[in-house]
């Protein structure tokens, strides 16, 4: 840009030729804005967040007249209040059949209100140590009730 910019008190003109100021129109542009002598309004973009999948980004705040005009969401509540029996039973069992020292158990898991109970035949006393313990930190369940036998 050609000449001085203006002051901060708004008292002088900007120093810039005519020919050079394209528009008297404000930009967001700040190239614009600099090239062309025009005026820069900042853009006014609402607050983002990463996306869930983390390949995008999500509106964080925003942009309704009023919380009526707001699209409805589902309310985030933590696991452990949102789990129905049937989903708690099945994030156990896979516990157990992913953890190294009870992976090769016959255990059969029920829930009811999130109390679980482990039912079937293992080998050892650390075998259900270690099923009451993985099935005790599974998200939802308030007790684990294990009526295991030994062979």
């Amino acid at each position: 840009m050609i000449g001085r910019p203006a002051p901060q008190d708004g008292l002088e003109e900007p120093d810039v030729p005519p020919e050079e100021v394209e528009s008297d129109e404000p930009t967001t542009d700040p190239y614009a804005a600099i090239d062309e002598g025009r005026i820069y309004y900042p853009p006014e973009d609402p607050p983002i967040l990463p996306s869930e999948q983390l390949r995008d980004a999500d509106i964080g705040i925003g942009f309704a007249t009023s919380a009526d005009d707001a699209p409805l969401e589902v309310e985030d509540v933590p696991e452990r209040f949102d789990s129905s029996d049937y989903e708690i039973a099945r994030r156990v069992a896979e516990a157990l059949r992913l953890h190294s020292a009870t992976s090769d158990l016959n255990i059969k898991v029920q829930v009811q209100d999130g109390v679980v109970t482990l039912r079937g035949h293992v080998d050892t006393l650390q075998d259900i140590a270690a099923a009451e313990d993985i099935a005790s930190e599974v998200d939802g369940v308030i007790e684990v009730r294990e009526q295991l036998t030994l062979d």
